[in-house]
């Protein structure tokens, strides 16, 4: 019976993972006395990982389990794939977005857990009216841009969409073929009458 017991109490000595993957560093040394709580290493699965990435609500019927995407991280040019393998059922209040996870293959074990991703997911809406950002003018009221208007600038509300560093995407508010002023914005007045110029070399 004590040989049992002495037994039992050895293997529960022996750390065993639920799954394969490559140890992290190692926290302790020989020796060290450690608790139930005490971090040892950590254990990251490699070959396959997923990303989590927000979703803007108006695309909700555009992005389904299956869809499949594309993401960038630093140190790589080429792009990585992934597919979508599901969609949160809820709407963040704050943001209007939607969590969306996707699987991505690592056979070669490039991506680390805990890169920053950029994604890429290409959705029905392959056109769209943009602006430049600096056209842009955000208030606590509303969000607005500048229009010309038989030669006198208009201030017109606009609802937004994406935004990138150079573009913002326009939902409301602008036509195809309005022209928007760019230059100067901080010192045009609605009602100002304003002279268009084209510079050299730009439409």
């Amino acid at each position: 019976a004590e040989e049992r017991r002495l037994a039992v109490r050895l293997a529960k000595t022996r750390i065993e993972a639920p799954f394969a993957g490559t140890l992290g560093l190692r926290q302790v040394s020989p020796g060290d006395l450690i608790e139930a709580d005490t971090l040892i290493t950590t254990l990251q699965t490699l070959t396959d990982l997923n990303v989590d990435f927000s979703v803007p609500e108006r695309f909700r019927n555009e992005v389904e389990p299956g869809t499949p995407l594309t993401l960038t991280v630093a140190g790589y040019e080429r792009p990585f794939e992934a597919v979508v393998r599901a969609i949160s059922p809820r709407v963040d209040v704050n943001t209007r977005t939607l969590t969306v996870r996707a699987d991505v293959a690592n056979p070669q074990r490039r991506l680390l857990p805990g890169n920053y991703a950029r994604v890429e997911l290409v959705t029905r809406n392959d056109t769209a009216l943009v602006v430049p950002s600096v056209a842009v003018l955000q208030s606590l009221e509303a969000v607005s841009v500048f229009t010309v208007e038989n030669g006198v600038a208009v201030r017109r509300q606009v609802q937004t969409g994406q935004r990138t560093g150079a573009r913002v995407e326009i939902l409301g508010g602008l036509s195809p073929g309005d022209e928007v002023i760019t230059s100067g914005i901080q010192s045009v007045r609605d009602g100002q009458a304003v002279d268009v110029r084209n510079l050299p070399g730009l439409g």
